[in-house]
């Protein structure tokens, strides 16, 4: 046992792996939090992004949108010479402003000096061509007579031309359609459609390079987050793997071999071998100790062989067994002389003796007792009375040895009755030898008489 105790003993230790796991889960758990954060910021800033590219488009369409209606209006003024038109063209000039709108709008996307030129220059020319087109609505305004104070504040504050002033009705309504209807006009809306475009798809080319790339980190944001959970299943299933195998599964052995009343195995982590060991070393102790009681309890402790209780024990586990033994009982002849004469020391060096003679004589599947005293017994197993011969040389032998000792020990002789039963221990089969053992007491002692056997007085 102290060789098991002091044996290296190798095996992963439970407390360690637990502190390695709950380690490695606190760090992915730290970044998957950690990553968690930053994925809804990521998120965050690609719905502002989209939804800046969206309001970005939506305001270059409104735009285009408002551009084409002031074009629309004045030409279909200048056509119908119906002053809704004109009314319309104002309304959105002065107060819808869209075009004022979107581009205050598009404004705070922060373009560069560059993108900021071109709407710079498309101003300049949007407001060249405001001025074109107030100045045609002036002269149909004049050519149809309509009174001033029913036009509105720009239109009334042009100015015409001597030379246009001087034309007639018709032609300056010649004039005023060929100012929004010629190439010029048509010139000039197609440079600011141009300037605007390039401003306006400069800062969508921004805006969708923000979203890309928002949409990018937010992908590998979902790929990390991916990762981090499924090495969190990983080490779940390790985890769970692990206990099964290193605790689980001993324990599950331990418990039956433990039902089993028998040792247990050495498996499982670190902990579970020191305990399987420590508790084959108790094990082992408790079985020497049970053992050793077992043998005080049941053994002589003069001679060490079986004594009384045993004796008795044996009688009731062959009681009525289908076997063929026989009993025999035997004492030392006078006895209690040695002991007076020699000293009781001597006396227990007899029976001590007589006892080893015994064990010797019979065979291990036979059983040699000390009832008490100087008196023994001995049961022999699978014999029929046929065959007692075997039990007379016997007892001859061992009276030839103790008459003729070769140490210091006091000549004795021993006395002898057996008895024989084809099935088991019964009933009478101890007073059968025992009165067997008395006549050999009352007709000179030193030898052997089996029960049931005729004497000379029965002849």
């Amino acid at each position: 046992m102290l060789e098991k105790n002091t044996a290296p003993l190798h095996g992963v230790r439970i407390r360690t792996f637990n502190t390695c796991m709950i380690v490695l889960s606190s760090i992915v758990f730290i970044f998957l939090i950690a990553n968690t954060m930053l994925l809804s910021r990521q998120y965050h800033q690609f719905i502002v992004y989209t939804q800046e590219y969206i309001a970005c488009e939506g305001d270059a369409s409104m735009l285009s949108a408002a551009s084409d209606y002031l074009t629309e209006q004045v030409r279909l003024y200048t056509q119908s010479m119906d002053m809704q038109y004109m009314e319309g063209y104002f309304t959105e000039i002065n107060e819808t402003k869209r075009r004022d709108s979107a581009l205050e709008d598009l404004q705070r996307f922060e373009p560069s000096a560059e993108i900021l030129s071109s709407l710079e220059a498309a101003l300049q020319c949007s407001n060249d061509l405001t001025v074109r087109e107030i100045y045609a609505m002036k002269l149909i305004s004049v050519a149809n007579g309509y009174a001033e104070e029913t036009l509105p504040e720009e239109v009334r504050a042009v100015q015409l031309k001597l030379t246009d002033a001087e034309l007639p009705p018709q032609e300056m309504i010649e004039r005023a359609r060929a100012l929004v209807f010629d190439s010029g006009y048509q010139d000039a809306k197609a440079l600011i459609r141009s300037h605007l475009n390039h401003f306006v798809s400069s800062i969508l080319a921004t805006m969708q390079a923000h979203q890309s790339a928002s949409e990018a980190a937010l992908g590998d944001s979902l790929i990390r987050q991916r990762l981090m959970i499924l090495l969190l299943f990983v080490t779940t299933i390790v985890t769970f793997a692990v206990i099964t195998l290193l605790i689980v599964r001993p324990l599950t052995i331990h418990i039956k071999r433990i039902k089993e009343n028998g040792m247990l195995e050495i498996t499982g982590s670190y902990e579970f071998k020191y305990l399987a060991l420590t508790y084959n070393d108790i094990y082992e102790l408790n079985a020497a100790t049970q053992a050793m009681l077992t043998q005080r309890a049941e053994h002589d402790p003069l001679t060490g062989v079986m004594n009384r209780g045993a004796f008795d024990s044996l009688k009731l586990a062959l009681w009525d067994h289908p076997v063929p033994l026989a009993l025999m009982i035997l004492d030392v002849d006078v006895f209690k002389g040695i002991n007076d004469t020699y000293g009781h020391e001597a006396g227990d060096d007899v029976l001590r003796q007589v006892a080893r003679l015994l064990t010797h004589s019979f065979r291990p599947s036979d059983y040699v007792i000390r009832l008490g005293g100087d008196e023994f017994a001995v049961i022999v197993m699978d014999i029929q009375r046929e065959n007692q011969h075997v039990l007379d040389e016997k007892i001859s032998t061992i009276n030839r040895v103790l008459s003729a000792p070769s140490d210091t020990l006091p000549a004795v002789t021993v006395s002898a009755g057996a008895a024989f039963s084809e099935s088991g221990f019964t009933d009478d089969l101890f007073s059968l030898a025992d009165q067997a053992l008395y006549y050999v007491k009352n007709h000179g002692r030193c030898g052997l008489h089996i029960a049931g056997e005729q004497t000379e007085s029965e002849n």
